[in-house]
């Protein structure tokens, strides 16, 4: 036991960065390995379709923002490359959905990998008690954490994140 472990802590370390190097570059899985790095920082991601989520309407108004999925795509490997929050200013919300397209041809397209993406470039903020990564481009989320609405936010974003995971995004 006492061999294996070393050479298992040796491999992960090895392994590791290899695995980072796999997510295609402007993918929401390559900015969630590096989300301490780029807190704060613009990120730009390829998207290939945003969804409104059915939050609470009351938590989203009192933040005063549209909670979507970011659904991005990496077109290096010609995969999905994960979903990120996105808190979406109300005035600003349908024009965001408009712009990303909330349909993705799913038949000929997504077999072949050509999926159609636009890029996406927004702050990146984590929330301080989970972590999670939220985009922020309107500065409603660095608003709300600054205000008393951290919490109303923080919950928002779990409950999206939660959402997303449950079909698989």
């Amino acid at each position: 036991m006492k061999r294996i472990l070393p050479a298992l802590i040796l491999s992960a370390a090895f392994c590791a960065p290899l695995l980072a190097a796999d997510a295609g570059r402007n993918t929401a899985n390559a900015v969630t390995l590096k989300k301490e790095e780029l807190k704060g920082k613009q990120v730009s991601l390829d998207v290939g379709m945003v969804t409104r989520l059915a939050v609470d309407v009351k938590k989203a108004e009192e933040v005063g923002a549209i909670i979507f999925i970011v659904h991005t795509w990496d077109k290096e490997n010609k995969f999905p490359g994960g979903h990120m929050v996105i808190a979406v200013a109300k005035d600003k919300a349908d024009a965001f959905a408009k712009k990303f397209g909330t349909v993705v041809d799913v038949g000929e397209v997504w077999k072949k990998g050509n999926v159609e993406t636009k890029t996406l470039r927004a702050p990146l903020a984590l929330l301080p008690d989970s972590g999670l990564c939220i985009l922020d481009p309107d500065g409603k989320v660095a608003e709300a954490l600054k205000g008393n609405k951290s919490e109303a936010l923080s919950n928002l974003v779990k409950e999206a994140d939660k959402e997303a995971a449950k079909k698989g995004n």
